[in-house]
């Protein structure tokens, strides 16, 4: 019920359905008289899906030029910050539960990536070969010594054929 001066009111008309609701039923808005929009929420959100439905470009591009301003940027990262343990645990979870799922696939994956690497003498397969007989670390390695033991199993592959 809603006090308007001298007036209470406790029903109101819809003015898309035109039929006679509770004052409750409908969205509140400041500037009209009685405090209340003039279409129930049932009305309204009707209005709302279909607004949705024909403009999805221009909704598309609205959250774009959104997530693009400063303000947006710093909501998302002090809601990170704030959360950064929950979040960390959720993904993961999903991570994990992607594995599962996904176990012969990643494994497929992986080999083919892994024999790619040494079909086409990769860094990290040459890395790899350097670190396996010795006490460094893949970044300890430089550029050049990768090139050149490239040149050489390029030279041990030729000679084999």
């Amino acid at each position: 019920m809603i006090n308007t001066g001298a007036l209470k009111i406790d029903k109101k008309v819809c003015g898309k359905c035109n039929k006679n609701k509770d004052i409750n039923l409908f969205f509140n808005r400041q500037d009209s008289k009685d405090g209340k929009n003039n279409i129930c929420k049932a009305c309204k959100k009707e209005k709302n899906i279909i607004y949705r439905k024909n403009n999805k470009e221009k909704i598309r591009l609205i959250k774009q030029k959104y997530a693009k301003t400063e303000r947006c940027k710093k909501k998302k990262r002090e809601y990170y910050y704030k959360n950064i343990e929950a979040i960390r645990e959720k993904n993961n979870i999903q991570l994990r539960i992607y594995r599962e799922k996904n176990r012969d696939q990643l494994r497929k994956a992986f080999r083919k990536r892994k024999r790619n690497y040494i079909r086409d003498l990769h860094d990290t397969y040459i890395k790899e070969l350097i670190v396996q007989g010795s006490n460094l670390r893949h970044r300890d390695i430089s550029q050049d010594i990768v090139d050149a033991k490239r040149e050489y199993l390029k030279l041990k592959r030729h000679l084999k054929k």
